[in-house]
């Protein structure tokens, strides 16, 4: 059954939460290759029209700046849209809606 949460990568680089994000795309089928999956990612989610978008993939979100963007987020992800997002960290109340992945997690064994 699948998590209808928001994916959220957290890393205090920009770039390397861009290819998280990217590397996240990848695995979920929206890109066959990595740098077919960076062409999908933005820099912020405001560059997505929430309304019609099938997927949205933002290297950067803050998720205090705006407590709609949070609920409308939430609202997306819960209908089955996916919705991965970078972030610098993630504030503990709003851990709960998300499936969370670190650098470490994308680290080749």
């Amino acid at each position: 059954m699948k998590d209808n949460k928001i994916t959220v990568v957290v890393s205090p680089d920009a770039e390397e939460r861009a290819s998280m994000v990217a590397a996240v795309a990848l695995g979920r089928g929206f890109a066959r290759t990595q740098s077919d999956a960076r062409k999908l990612v933005r820099q912020f989610t405001h560059d997505f029209d929430m309304n019609s978008a099938y997927f949205i993939l933002a290297g950067t979100h803050d998720f205090k700046r705006s407590e709609i963007d949070f609920h409308l987020l939430t609202r997306i992800a819960s209908s089955g849209i996916c919705v991965v997002i970078g972030v610098r960290r993630l504030p503990a109340e709003f851990a709960w809606c998300c499936n969370v992945y670190y650098p470490t997690d994308f680290k080749r064994r």
